[in-house]
């Protein structure tokens, strides 16, 4: 029997329809990543179904994509999904915390994990909570190994909660990183939850903070969820 899909990104991408189904963050992620050179090499870290490595090779189909994911439940669904949609995506099940070896990378996309589980921001659905608690301090952990599979002049591209927002930029500043910050705001009379992140390692470190994406607007859903 065939699986069950969905379509995203206007109809462009194909996926099975697994529980729990993707959120937008990975669209999002893969459509402020700026234009790479041909044959860039690109690592989706946490690729769960695969969705921002295969939203990113329609965006950008000259790039050589490869996607990471702890659990092989997750990297076999991403191959799946690259089939579907006839996507070159080459997979690595790994815990990026034990700094495997790949890369080196031209830019790395990652949506990490961000609540932390000490402030009680939990989930009794074990791969949601794989996918979005970690212990504290961890997500520092995650940044120093993203940013050592990345070339000298690669970038790590990230969507995280705002309330991330310290943690990266002291690790940023720690690392002599120019750091992008860019709110998303979801709801028009609501604060931004989500924060796209660009951190360049060719410093001195800079924190350059730009206005907030409405990504309630249909106009800006059109044009960058399309």
């Amino acid at each position: 029997m065939s699986p069950t899909t969905f379509t995203t990104l206007g109809g462009r991408l194909t996926l099975e329809d697994t529980a729990p189904r993707p959120t937008e963050d990975p669209l999002w992620l893969s459509a402020f990543i700026p234009p790479l050179p041909q044959g860039a090499r690109v690592l989706d870290c946490g690729t769960g179904s695969g969705i921002a490595a295969l939203s990113l090779l329609i965006r950008q189909p000259h790039i050589t994509a490869e996607a990471l994911d702890i659990d092989p439940t997750f990297t076999a669904l991403a191959q799946r999904n690259a089939q579907l949609n006839n996507l070159p995506l080459t997979t690595h099940t790994a815990d990026i915390l034990s700094h495997p070896a790949l890369g080196p990378y031209d830019a790395i996309l990652c949506n990490p994990p961000y609540h932390e589980e000490s402030r009680g921001h939990t989930t009794p659905n074990p791969l949601k909570k794989q996918a979005h608690s970690l212990p504290e301090g961890d997500l520092t952990r995650w940044l120093t190994a993203l940013q050592k599979l990345l070339s000298p002049s690669g970038t790590l591209h990230l969507i995280l909660h705002m309330a991330c927002e310290a943690e990266l930029t002291a690790f940023a500043q720690s690392h002599a990183k120019i750091l992008h910050l860019t709110p998303l705001q979801t709801a028009a009379n609501k604060p931004p939850k989500r924060l796209l992140a660009l951190l360049e390692n060719t410093g001195p470190h800079q924190l350059h903070r730009h206005n907030p994406i409405p990504a309630y607007s249909p106009q800006t859903r059109q044009q960058f969820l399309t």
